[in-house]
């Protein structure tokens, strides 16, 4: 049997004035770059009965920043030969986006903006939280449970 030596790559952490967290690991074998941000929190925080703030939040942070408009994350990252989503799970939330390495200043800007200035409140988002007087979308597992195999709402005597 023959043993695989994998590339030792340096992992630096540190600590900024304002308590983030960096961890910075750099491999020159391709010219990319990525960052992702992590928060520490996710539905773990949430109270039992009121779930799906954390995930609520996640899409918040994409609805804009001072100085990046609704949707311009996505048309920075993407018009600059990129990708980038964001996630959350229980224990975290994280955003992050893979660019040609030359872009990197635009992503630290584009993250440091979204965490300095993220548009919580606009109200365009807000009108489409439900409320006891709107009625939310419902889910797809609900949706298909309203159907039959055939696609076909269902009746009452279903």
């Amino acid at each position: 049997m023959s043993t695989i030596t994998l590339p030792q790559i340096p992992v630096e952490q540190f600590a900024l004035a304002n308590g983030l967290r960096v961890i910075l690991s750099e491999d020159h074998a391709v010219p990319v770059v990525s960052v992702a941000v992590y928060f520490d929190v996710g539905s773990r925080n949430e109270r039992e009965g009121r779930t799906g703030f954390a995930h609520l939040f996640e899409h918040m942070m994409f609805q804009g920043s001072e100085n990046v408009p609704k949707a311009g994350h996505f048309q920075y990252i993407f018009n600059n030969g990129g990708t980038m989503n964001g996630t959350t799970s229980s224990e975290r939330t994280n955003y992050f986006e893979t660019l040609p390495a030359n872009q990197l200043p635009l992503a630290l800007w584009l993250e440091s903006d979204r965490m300095r200035s993220a548009q919580l409140r606009q109200p365009p988002l807000l009108e489409r939280l439900p409320t006891p007087e709107r009625v939310a979308l419902p889910q797809p597992r609900e949706r298909a449970l309203d159907h039959r195999l055939d696609g076909r709402p269902r009746r009452r005597d279903d």
